[in-house]
């Protein structure tokens, strides 16, 4: 599990306990009243929530629901690589690993897109590029002045 996956997961679980939190902590109060007879009777009160509660509920559930998302798609994305992908993930290192996510996530993306999105120069991207295509892992094809990577 990658950080922001810990974090999105981290930030889930708070929410869902402060969710908890605000809607039980002041669960039906007991009322007794007693009457003029003598006899006791005893009713439960339902919880009313102020404006500010109120908001702060709506705005925990739509943190805890953004988070959950995060987490449940970057996990449809794993669960939808290839046993080689997977593998070669764990292999790769440093900016060579951060490289090969990115044309994976994106299936295909142009070399000048890595230089852009990935900030590193022209030279390096080339050069882990060959990297990557000397073992296998993506495919260049040219595409006017640039190239085309694909994943394979």
């Amino acid at each position: 599990m990658n950080k922001k996956e810990l974090l999105s997961l981290g930030v889930f679980l708070v929410s869902f306990f402060l969710i908890g939190f605000l809607l039980f902590s002041g669960v039906n109060t007991d009322v007794k009243i007693k009457l003029e007879d003598g006899k006791v009777i005893s009713s439960k009160i339902p919880i009313n929530f102020g404006l500010l509660t109120t908001a702060l509920l709506m705005i925990l559930s739509a943190v805890a629901s953004a988070s959950l998302l995060y987490y449940l798609t970057d996990m449809s994305k794993k669960l939808s690589l290839s046993r080689k992908q997977q593998m070669s993930i764990r292999m790769l290192d440093g900016d060579l690993k951060k490289m090969y996510e990115f044309i994976l996530e994106r299936e295909f993306c142009l070399q000048k897109d890595l230089v852009y999105e990935l900030g590193m120069p022209k030279v390096k991207v080339t050069r882990l590029l060959d990297k990557l295509t000397q073992k296998g892992l993506v495919k260049r094809i040219s595409y006017g002045k640039t190239n085309k990577i694909v994943a394979e």
